[in-house]
């Protein structure tokens, strides 16, 4: 399953236990969606929610609480959620059924929007792929070999290591292959580095209006 980011989890919790969150996550949506798909900052709804607030506190919370939302689902769209794990997430960090939904709903328009052909251009915002297919599951078995029939006590370990890919034909595809130890950890040691590369490089927390 995908995961959001652990300081990213962390920040909505704490904004999700304020007094003004469930006043204001309608309009905070709506406002996230709408500067998704339009090229200029939108802000007159989070004006709106500011207007009749005196306390800075309470002003830095609204503004907060939209950075926080818009940078979720850009993480939801670059990492492929699909709407059960969405749900899952935010029923997981507290949000209500009637907040779930109004969330997935507002989600599920801007999907059809950045869908059409002639939105293209919004769609490419948050389109990182490279045609590659998406990895599902991974499963790993330890095998210890003694011999062979050309060699007595080789006494090896191998690893027998199989993906699950999901192809561009929504089929799940096996990929099979096996390394021995240190292959193996060339191969952790090369994805771990990836994946710091891949969080430097596509680090979105700079989004503030």
């Amino acid at each position: 399953m995908n995961k959001i980011e652990e300081s990213l989890r962390a920040e909505l919790l704490t904004l999700i236990n304020h007094k003004l969150f469930a006043g204001s996550l309608d309009k905070i949506l709506k406002c996230c969606y709408i500067n998704l798909i339009e090229d200029q900052n939108n802000t007159k709804l989070l004006d709106g929610l500011k207007k009749n607030l005196t306390d800075s506190q309470e002003i830095n919370f609204i503004t907060e609480t939209f950075n926080s939302l818009l940078l979720l689902i850009i993480e939801f769209q670059r990492k492929n959620f699909i709407e059960q794990e969405i749900q899952f997430f935010l029923k997981e960090i507290g949000l209500n059924s009637n907040q779930i939904e109004g969330f997935l709903e507002k989600h599920n328009k801007f999907l059809e929007f950045i869908n059409n052909k002639d939105n293209e251009n919004v769609a490419n915002k948050f389109d990182s792929s490279v045609n590659l297919s998406r990895l599902m599951d991974v499963e790993w078995r330890n095998e210890y070999i003694l011999s062979s029939k050309y060699l007595n006590k080789i006494n090896r370990d191998q690893y027998r290591i199989k993906l699950k890919v999901l192809n561009e034909k929504n089929e799940l595809v096996p990929v099979e292959f096996k390394c021995g130890l240190e292959e193996l950890t060339e191969l952790v040691h090369s994805l771990t580095v990836a994946c710091k590369c891949i969080e430097n490089s596509s680090d979105l927390k700079h989004v503030k209006l």
